[in-house]
């Protein structure tokens, strides 16, 4: 099995982030979609919630030993869909494990010091979730709701 040094020590490349959908109409969403901008490369994260596309991005950059890279950019479009939809930005401080979470609002970040901020990473939740739990008891419904799924995709992006 490949390290995760091993892994880290090759990428290299750059991102870029989109959100397909048409702008101001949050029910037309179809993918998240990341491109390498070095290769050419194009993978979309398209099972048509963006919650649940959003934690399969994040998987994918941060677990994936098919993924090369290294930094990735955001397109505006990201952001206005999460001003298109039920959705918010949070940011979220996790126990090794992920088992337990703070979460924090951008208002709250930008009264702590600037180097706390790197204790926390970005996540997107409906706006009626609160907590850690909360966000938790609806991937584990998506699960429950889509048998296989999540298991067929670790394995095709051969995530750790």
């Amino acid at each position: 099995m490949e390290s995760l040094k091993q892994m880290n020590d090759k990428r290299i490349h750059s991102g870029w982030l989109t959100a397909d959908y048409d702008d101001g109409d949050g029910s037309t969403y179809r993918a998240l979609v990341l491109e390498n901008q070095e290769t050419g490369e194009v993978i979309r994260f398209e099972t048509g919630d963006f919650i649940i596309d959003y934690v399969f991005y994040t998987q994918y950059i941060n677990s994936s030993k098919k993924s090369t890279l290294l930094s990735i950019n955001h397109s505006s479009s990201v952001g206005h869909l999460v001003w298109d939809t039920d959705t918010k930005e949070v940011y979220v401080e996790c126990n090794e494990a992920s088992t337990e979470a703070r979460v924090i609002t951008s208002e709250e970040l930008m009264n702590m010091p600037m180097s706390d901020w790197n204790k926390f990473i970005i996540h997107i939740f409906k706006k009626d979730m609160q907590t850690w739990s909360d966000f938790i008891t609806y991937w584990k419904k998506w699960k429950e709701d889509n048998p296989g799924y999540y298991e067929n995709w670790c394995e095709e992006v051969e995530l750790l």
